[in-house]
């Protein structure tokens, strides 16, 4: 199977619980639209008053002049995650390349990271030149042992919110008590766990014992929950001012208004009603079917939306396998993970119906009871 037959595929129209490509329609489980707002009355509205005010596009720098649509989404960004100031990139990727440049000119900087964080904050550290080492994923004895070791540096520490190859969160209660014995600074990377939690807002309100104020620095992507497209960073106001005087900040024209728009409303929209019960009770249903199933769900954790199925067979054949019947998943396919530890990604949103998780569960079943059988008979050739 080529490359190109597994990825690249072209839709004619949105993606959400469905999708369509070549006139067939699919059951979808590939996109991180985890509130199912992408088409959202009020959500298009938005975006397109904001076409209609401001044009499609910012067509300026936006270090020098910049749409008031942006105060608006950093106001907000601000009041959901409980910290001073933020400030928008073009992208999510770019903006960890931003603040990571940015930390790298505090004195005596060292980063420790989880060997499982996104390729931009780890092509963003090695981009600094400074020192730097990962620690074993969520293994806190290691990261203790670093941080015994790497004493008197002035120490960053760098996890994701919830891991989007795995479906599992950051161990932030830990993490936060080792901050406490020896002070250093954190930054969450919360691109698929901002506002997941059941009050729809940061990580940090997932763990009751987690203090507001713990977490530093956050960053993450307009383009999951807050479906739109963009990135973030959130943190002090004297961090945020360091962080807009990065090139990737500087040099980059900002993102378009109608987007900006759509981030806006959805945020205005998840202040004002409870989304996350739906997405909770298709987390649960499907997590459930799948443990009655046998079916191997990795480290994806109670909470998560986001679950991987590890295949008994080659990940690319039970891909297109599913394919075939109407299901769409996505494939996680070496070299973006080992090649002993490919897997489907399976991403539940709220628009999901019961029998769309029934029709995949039931289909991962029938795909290994073929699987087996087949094993079978070449055994007792």
């Amino acid at each position: 199977m080529n490359f190109s037959d597994i990825y690249f595929k072209e839709h004619e129209r949105y993606i959400s619980e469905t999708a369509l490509m070549n006139g067939k329609k699919y059951h979808s489980f590939i996109s991180a639209d985890y509130y199912s707002l992408n088409t959202h009355t009020f959500i298009k509205q938005a975006a397109m008053d904001a076409i209609q005010t401001y044009g499609t596009s910012l067509s300026v720098g936006q270090f020098s002049d910049r749409s008031p649509l942006i105060k608006q989404l950093e106001a907000r960004l601000c009041t959901v995650s409980s910290m001073e100031a933020s400030c928008i990139f073009t992208s999510g990727y770019t903006a960890n390349l931003g603040a990571i440049s940015a930390t790298s000119k505090i004195d005596n900087v060292f980063y420790l990271y989880d060997k499982l964080c996104h390729a931009s904050i780890v092509s963003a550290i090695k981009s600094t030149k400074c020192g730097s080492e990962a620690f074993a994923h969520n293994d806190m004895t290691e990261l203790t042992a670093k941080l015994n070791t790497h004493q008197g540096k002035t120490i960053i520490v760098i996890t994701e919110g919830l891991y989007s190859a795995d479906g599992d969160f950051v161990d932030l209660p830990s993490i936060v008590a080792l901050k406490e014995r020896y002070d250093f600074m954190l930054y969450v990377d919360e691109a698929h766990s901002f506002v997941i939690s059941s009050n729809q807002k940061n990580v940090a309100q997932i763990f009751n014992e987690v203090a507001a104020g713990s977490i530093d620095i956050i960053s993450g992507s307009l383009s999951k929950a807050l479906c739109s497209t963009g990135g973030f960073v959130i943190a002090s106001s004297k961090m945020i001012d360091r962080i807009r005087m990065s090139r990737e900040y500087i040099f980059s024209t900002g993102i378009t208004p109608s987007n900006i728009a759509a981030s806006v409303a959805c945020l205005e929209l998840l202040s004002a009603s409870d989304r996350h019960q739906k997405l909770a009770e298709n987390i649960a249903y499907f997590r459930q079917k799948a443990k009655e199933n046998n079916i191997n769900l990795g480290m994806s954790n109670t909470l998560s939306p986001i679950f991987t199925i590890f295949p008994n067979k080659p990940c690319a054949e039970l891909y297109q396998s599913l394919l075939d019947v109407g299901i769409l998943v996505q494939p996680l396919l070496y070299p973006a993970v080992p090649k002993e530890h490919e897997r489907l990604r399976v991403l539940i949103n709220a628009a999901h119906e019961t029998h769309q998780l029934d029709a995949l569960i039931d289909s991962v079943v029938s795909k290994r009871h073929a699987y087996n059988n087949a094993d079978a008979l070449e055994l007792n050739k």
